[in-house]
């Protein structure tokens, strides 16, 4: 089950369309690749202040805490053994966290809620106003 509920009241970002579309393709597949049947994916998109925050959190399994920082490092992986049959190469979210960061904004990790994982990143909003 996937709740999406935006409560950024016509936030606009600036921003490269194309990263940032690889940003939320790598994350929404990870949500749905390491999220349990039956689970549960909500994502919240808000206005934080002059930033943007979109958080996305799943129901089990979860990463350790211990370990949760070192997802956004390259070739990190929660599963050893390397073996693509149990996910991916473990640069994904390290590509993700480098698109964030030149675009001037942050994305943190931490468990979730739901009892699964928690993903937030903040973006600026457009320096214009518009909202």
């Amino acid at each position: 089950l996937a709740v999406f509920e935006d409560l950024a009241d016509g936030a606009v970002v600036d921003a490269d369309a194309e990263r940032l579309g690889q940003v939320f393709d790598n994350l929404f597949l990870n949500e749905l690749r390491y999220t349990e049947t039956p689970g549960r994916i909500e994502a919240r998109l808000s206005v934080k202040s002059d930033m943007a925050l979109l958080s996305v959190a799943d129901s089990p399994p979860g990463v350790p805490e211990a370990d949760i920082r070192k997802i956004f490092q390259r070739l990190y992986r929660q599963e050893p053994s390397r073996n693509r049959a149990y996910g991916g190469a473990g640069i994904g979210l390290a590509i993700c966290k480098n698109i964030i960061l030149a675009h001037e904004g942050w994305i943190d990790a931490a468990p979730s809620a739901l009892g699964g994982l928690q993903i937030d990143i903040l973006l600026p909003l457009k320096e214009n106003g518009s909202r």
